[in-house]
């Protein structure tokens, strides 16, 4: 990142589809962007084509590497979760290991992220936390519920929702 004088979003899950969608508009919009994923040789390709941005290889289901992940860019007026797990079949095709890791990626790293990046959006009065989402809980196939499991009741609806009734007399929880 190169003009520390333009705002931050910070935006995890960033893969070759909508993450990478949501960083270039980010960056044509005036901002710096941090971006979160696994793949720390995609994010090298994309720090190199997009200006302005900084790939920071994190797993963002691991609370200590999402808090080291945090320290190092600073804070963020704009955060977007867009990190998601997810696997194909029934419920009673998918084991249960899967599922808790889906969880620890989409409702948990979700919960720390935002404990981590609003304390400094209420500190100042603005911000944003975004979170994406995905079909699955739409479409009518059975191979596609198990990422509907934890979207959108646990992820995109009810904790966000439950934090803007807590956040939003001292901050704006959309976008600023």
């Amino acid at each position: 990142m190169t003009d520390t004088t333009k705002p931050l979003a910070l935006v995890t899950g960033v893969g070759p589809g909508t993450g990478a969608s949501v960083v270039r508009r980010f960056a044509a919009a005036g901002y710096r962007v941090a971006m979160l994923a696994r793949d720390a040789r995609r994010l090298s390709v994309l720090e190199q084509e997009i200006p302005d941005t900084i790939a920071v290889p994190c797993d963002v289901s691991d609370p200590v590497a999402l808090e080291q992940a945090v320290a190092r860019v600073g804070s963020a007026a704009v955060v977007v979760h867009n990190a998601v797990g997810g696997a194909f079949g029934t419920f009673r095709q998918i084991d249960a290991e899967t599922l808790q890791r889906n969880f620890e990626i989409n409702a948990m790293a979700l919960f720390h992220l935002a404990r981590l990046t609003t304390p400094a959006m209420i500190e100042t009065g603005k911000g944003a936390l975004i979170v994406t989402g995905n079909t699955a809980p739409q479409r009518n196939a059975d191979a596609l519920r198990s990422r509907a499991l934890h979207q959108p009741r646990q992820r995109s609806a009810s904790l966000p929702n439950r934090w803007h009734v807590t956040l939003a007399p001292r901050a704006s929880m959309s976008p600023t």
